[in-house]
């Protein structure tokens, strides 16, 4: 029984399959050199950081409104977004670490990964920050700009809000 008969799929391509089944330590040892599936992999890699990089453009368009348009409601919005963007990270990095583990990925591309993750997680910090930033300077200047201050908005503000929004977000910015 072959593997398409085995998961009931027809592939289209068999050197696409072939090159996903081929390590790169059977690739160095084989006579015909097949190409292996490390570039698969980090084809993965990259959707995965696509991912948050999409996460991360949503943040630069948030603290920009925030900026811009003066109005501190998308401040919530950033700081949950912000933790999506720190887990989504470490999901990152685990998987990595699992598929070194097992052979399938390479230092050289963790350090590749870890780099772009981390310039994310860094990029959404500071975004998140300067939105801080500018809505305290907002109420620093004028009570009547916004009508209340920062502390009245969180005293009135549920918890269970905060985490309603965060877990739509989470929903949203999922790993495949």
């Amino acid at each position: 029984m072959t593997l398409e008969e085995r998961i009931g799929y027809q592939f289209k391509n068999k050197k696409y399959l072939r090159r996903a089944l081929t390590h790169s330590s059977f690739s160095n040892e084989s006579r015909d050199k097949p190409e292996s599936n490390e570039r698969m992999e980090f084809l993965g890699d990259a959707v995965l950081s696509l991912v948050v990089s999409v996460a991360v453009l949503r943040m630069l368009a948030i603290s920009e409104g925030i900026f811009q348009e003066e109005n501190a409601d998308s401040l919530y919005e950033a700081q949950a977004l912000r933790e999506v963007i720190g887990e989504l990270g470490a999901q990152v990095r685990k998987r990595h670490v699992k598929r070194l583990r097992k052979g399938k990925c390479t230092v050289e591309l963790g350090f590749l990964l870890a780099d772009i993750v981390t310039a994310y997680e860094r990029i959404a910090a500071h975004c998140a920050q300067i939105a801080v930033s500018v809505v305290q300077v907002w109420e620093e200047d004028s009570m009547e700009m916004h009508g209340y201050s920062i502390e009245s908005r969180e005293k009135r503000r549920d918890e269970e809000q905060f985490r309603t929004l965060y877990e739509g977000l989470r929903q949203e910015y999922v790993l495949p």
